[in-house]
């Protein structure tokens, strides 16, 4: 971290006291070695002396501070410690530019004493990791963070009579370093397992910032489904709550979940009982998209029961988790009354089960809703198994289901795996021969430069879309002014700013057109309204947030959101001419062919649903002004002469004066055929109005919302066949659910027809429906193969006639 020659040792302490955005990289000079200079400007107010009275102290131990390495911190080492001598600096204040501070408070009553003073515009903060999964909380952070990682009575961890006691502010690899510590003199094996399930959290680096406390909050605040939060609850952990006028008090987890925080307590610590001396039995389970962590999960649970020595249950506590609810984290209270002072049989089981589908229930709108219930059902099922007396014998009964799938034997973890396949190269290319790719060796080690890699010119700007947050709505009136006060900015840029010979186009091409921007209304959630520009991605986007839009809703109707309503509505796609032309084209006689088949299936149904494009790099632009009024575009795109076609449209530029580079393209799918041609002209609308360098680059979330996807397609259809499975005739109608603009979606109809006639359907014919519908406008993407649609409709059939 260079930063303007060689770094001394003592510059980290000074650092780490005032992060001072002055004399950064591309603001007009250099940055210094130190940084001390802005300190003083840094400070806000009357605390200006004591900011110099700091930068003194600091400066006079210059001459005295030793290496870093000489007192024990090697960086190569691991498990080194940050220095002690940095951590003993007072860090009470930071200021963060111009507008927000960062305050260390020492004491717990110097935290209360800072929530009084700032209230509403003040965040407790200890890893502040919550930014990595809320990364729009970026945009309306508060102008205040109160770290508590220094607070003693927040740092504490002991055993007690009970258990374990840590402090809110630990951080959870400690955590589960305690646990271990502890697990291995407790017997009822409470704490290892906890300390197991806890390493599936999230990522190393992330448990080593984050705070259990932290975690807790967000359950709370956030509603993050946390496994943490679910595994203190099936454990029957308890927290401490502190505030100013009550003094502490004490909670189970769950309710502290449940409850709403009132700005004004702080949570203090958390009790985790011992069950050393009792005969329990606890696990714990976790679905998620990457089962060895680093993935929220669809489902976990952590349940614990403790039998009586005839094997009955005398107290249970099942608590689930991330499966859709309110809160987040929830105890079967009705399955564990339903199971005390029962013994564990196949008839418990299915009873307990049945309860538990009813009472765990995901709330309306949570996805994957089924797979969720599922989970929970399945959870529940192999921990009881591994609860049911020897005499039930439930593995009998279901034979089909192994003693290892049904829980009772333990989890074994999943073994590292490793591979190597060697490729001797050919140079020469020979015919049949194994060759490496190009240029896989540059981006394997990632020497390939993509386009949001390029260096920013002088003087260039960042661009973030100002979008609609309303499905369908009349546009009033953009309000600007706080959002160009924004600490960074430099101007909106919207539909007004084409200039003159331009045309409000993003999109051209022979088959298909879109406009750039909303004029007088919008027609869907993400509808790109305009630019916001500032000198830093952060402050455009800070600034984009601060756009204020006022819609008119009631004139304009309700939206059109299915394929059903379109129809309905008569809000339709028109087919081009030359498309029905070609339908026209007869396939066989359907009415005969149907007529001697042995048998049929009439009006069935079949759907396919959208999908994001999950490019490497997101959709991305960098527009240079050149001379004679010529721009260059670097455009991460699979069609550069589309890209000049529709910036020149856009700008009423002669083609020659736009120039367009795309050296590689990081990932397309389908995703940069025709939507990035948006994103460049845009940018390059920007770039043209401010003369100035422009780079616009999405991030994952607006990517999603405003680019949109596969067309959901729905088929009603008749087929006939006989007992063989040889298909006779088939007629199918085929809805196709487009967006508000055409773009692609009229072409599709040649596609699905394509991929049809490459199957033998006997005879066959097709009726198309183009729906116009109020989301995003849909557009092409890659498949695994072009007859992947008629495949699965004519396994469909298959599966129905049986």
């Amino acid at each position: 971290m260079a930063m303007g020659g060689a770094r001394q040792p003592w510059a980290v302490e000074v650092l780490s006291v005032a992060w001072c955005g002055r004399g950064s990289a591309g603001r007009g000079g250099t940055r210094r070695g130190v940084g001390v200079g802005a300190l003083g400007t840094a400070a806000l107010g009357g605390e200006e002396r004591e900011w110099r009275r700091r930068k003194n102290l600091l400066l006079a131990e210059r001459r005295n501070r030793p290496a870093l390495c000489s007192l024990g911190y090697n960086p190569g080492l691991e498990g080194s410690q940050f220095p002690d001598f940095l951590d003993r600096q007072d860090h009470s204040l930071v200021a963060l530019g111009s507008t927000k501070k960062w305050i260390r408070p020492g004491g717990l009553e110097e935290v209360f004493t800072m929530l009084e003073r700032y209230q509403d515009t003040a965040r407790l903060v200890a890893g502040n990791t919550s930014t990595g999964i809320y990364k729009d909380d970026l945009q309306s952070s508060p102008e205040i963070f109160i770290e508590i990682g220094a607070v003693p009575e927040v740092l504490e961890e002991k055993a007690t009579e009970d258990g374990i006691e840590v402090s809110a502010a630990v951080k959870i690899s400690k955590l589960i370093a305690l646990l271990e510590a502890f697990g291995r003199s407790d017997s009822s094996g409470v704490y290892l397992k906890l300390a197991e399930h806890m390493r599936k959290v999230a990522t190393l680096h992330v448990r080593n910032a984050g705070s259990v406390g932290g975690n807790l909050i967000l359950a709370q605040k956030l509603g993050f489904d946390s496994d943490i939060a679910t595994l203190l609850v099936g454990a029957g952990a308890s927290v401490k709550v502190v505030t100013q006028k009550f003094g502490e008090s004490r909670q189970s987890v769950e309710d502290f979940v449940a409850a709403t925080w009132d700005g004004k307590s702080i949570l203090k610590s958390i009790c985790i009982p011992s069950y050393s001396k009792q005969d329990v039995r606890f696990d714990s389970y976790r679905a998620s998209p990457r089962p060895l962590g680093n993935a929220v999960a669809y489902v976990n649970a952590a349940f614990l029961v403790n039998l009586s020595g005839d094997g009955r249950v005398c107290e249970s506590r099942l608590a689930f988790g991330a499966f859709g609810g309110e809160p987040t984290c929830q105890r079967a209270t009705e399955v564990e009354r339903f199971l005390e002072g029962k013994v564990v049989d196949s008839g418990v089981m299915l009873e307990a089960i049945q309860l538990t589908k009813v009472s765990i229930v995901p709330k309306k709108g949570t996805s994957k809703a089924d797979y969720r219930s599922s989970l929970v059902a399945s959870f529940l099922f192999k921990f009881l198994s591994s609860l049911a007396a020897p005499s039930s014998s439930i593995v009998p009964e279901l034979p089909y289901i192994t003693q290892a799938q049904n829980g009772s034997t333990p989890r074994s973890s999943r073994k590292i795996m490793s591979g190597r396949q060697t490729l001797q190269e050919h140079l020469q290319g020979a015919v049949g021969q194994p060759m490496s790719k190009v240029m896989g060796e540059l981006q394997a080690s990632g020497e390939a430069i993509y386009v949001d890699d390029i260096p920013a010119p002088r003087d260039c700007v960042h661009a973030v879309y100002v979008y609609s947050t309303k499905a369908l709505a009349k546009i009033n009136g953009i309000r600007l002014e706080n959002a160009l006060a924004s600490p960074g900015a430099v101007s909106f840029v919207g539909v007004d700013d084409i200039p003159s010979g331009g045309q409000n186009m993003g999109l051209v091409s022979d088959l298909s057109q879109e406009k750039l921007f909303a004029e007088d209304k919008v027609e869907c959630v993400g509808h790109a309204v305009g630019l916001m520009i500032a000198d830093t991605l952060r402050n455009a986007k800070a600034a984009a947030g601060k756009v204020v839009i006022d819609y008119d809703t009631e004139s304009v109707g309700s939206p059109v959101l299915t394929m059903e309503e379109a129809v309905a509505r008569g809000e339709l796609h028109e087919i081009p001419q030359f498309f029905k032309d070609v339908m026209k084209d007869k396939h066989g006689n359907v009415a005969e062919e149907m007529a001697k088949a042995s048998l049929k299936i009439e009006n069935a149904e079949v759907r396919t649903g959208s999908q994001y494009y999950f490019y490497m790099e997101p959709q991305t632009a960098l527009v240079v002004p050149d001379e004679d009024n010529c721009l260059v575009v670097y455009s991460s795109y699979q069609s550069p002469d589309f890209v000049q076609h529709s910036v020149s449209a856009c700008l009423g530029l002669p083609m020659h004066n736009v120039r367009v580079i795309t050296r590689r393209v990081g990932g397309g799918f389908g995703g940069k055929g025709t939507k990035a041609c948006l994103v460049a002209s845009a940018c390059a609308l920007a770039a043209y109005k401010l003369r100035r360098p422009v780079r616009l680059t999405l991030d994952r979330n607006t990517d999603m919302i405003m680019m949109g996807g596969r067309h959901p397609m729905k088929a009603v259809y008749d087929v006939g066949f006989e007992p063989d499975g040889k298909i006779n005739a088939l007629h199918a109608k085929i809805f196709i659910q487009g967006g508000w603009s055409p773009e692609f979606t009229p072409v599709m109809p040649m596609g699905v027809l394509s991929a049809f006639k490459k199957l033998n359907w006997g005879a066959f014919s097709f009726e198309f429906v183009l729906c116009r519908t109020n989301i995003p406008s849909r557009t092409v993407m890659r498949t695994s193969k072009a007859a992947s649609s008629p495949t699965q409709w004519s396994s469909t059939s298959q599966l129905s006639q049986t």
